[in-house]
């Protein structure tokens, strides 16, 4: 029952983005250059090895609560695209960010690997700080990944990355 409603809430949100629905503005704004690290374990022929990746930087842009991610850093760069969340108490500072890579094509599971971020955020618009954290969870034909993501906001400029190539 609950993957019907989940199925049904992907499509319904695929249907509006589609017939043009614009998203209310975020009460918070990502936009700009994030310098983290992942560290994932990745299960691979029935063996399971832990990897750190350091210096993973995002470019992120946002307009109103659609977030687009270019991944560089970080082999093979990749991007992504996704929405943000306003925390109920703190709109303003805080809140979440779903992501999906790009090579998904709207699926959640496709053939190869794909990626699914969940980020917790909190920004200060005063000084420019920021901090992200999350998982990452990978599927492909071969392997599966959970990772955890953490990411300081290094500089608020807007890069300019686009939707989805």
């Amino acid at each position: 029952m609950h993957s019907t409603k989940r199925a049904s809430l992907v499509v319904a949100t695929m249907l509006l983005g589609q017939a043009g629905f614009t998203p209310a503005a975020a009460a918070f704004d990502v936009s700009g250059t994030w310098e983290g690290s992942i560290t994932c374990k990745t299960y691979l022929d029935g063996s399971a090895v832990k990897e750190k990746f350091d210096g993973v930087m995002l470019a992120v842009s946002q307009s109103g609560r659609d977030v687009n991610v270019h991944v560089t850093n970080f082999v093979p760069e990749f991007f992504m695209d996704g929405a943000t969340y306003d925390d109920p108490k703190n709109p303003a500072t805080r809140g979440r960010i779903g992501l999906a890579d790009c090579a998904n094509n709207g699926r959640v599971v496709a053939s190869g690997v794909e990626d699914v971020w969940q980020l917790k955020v909190s920004t200060n618009e005063s000084n420019g700080k920021g901090r992200m954290s999350g998982r990452k969870v990978s599927a492909g034909d071969l392997m599966t990944d959970e990772c955890k993501l953490k990411f300081t906001r290094t500089d608020v400029t807007d890069p300019g990355t686009g939707p989805c190539p």
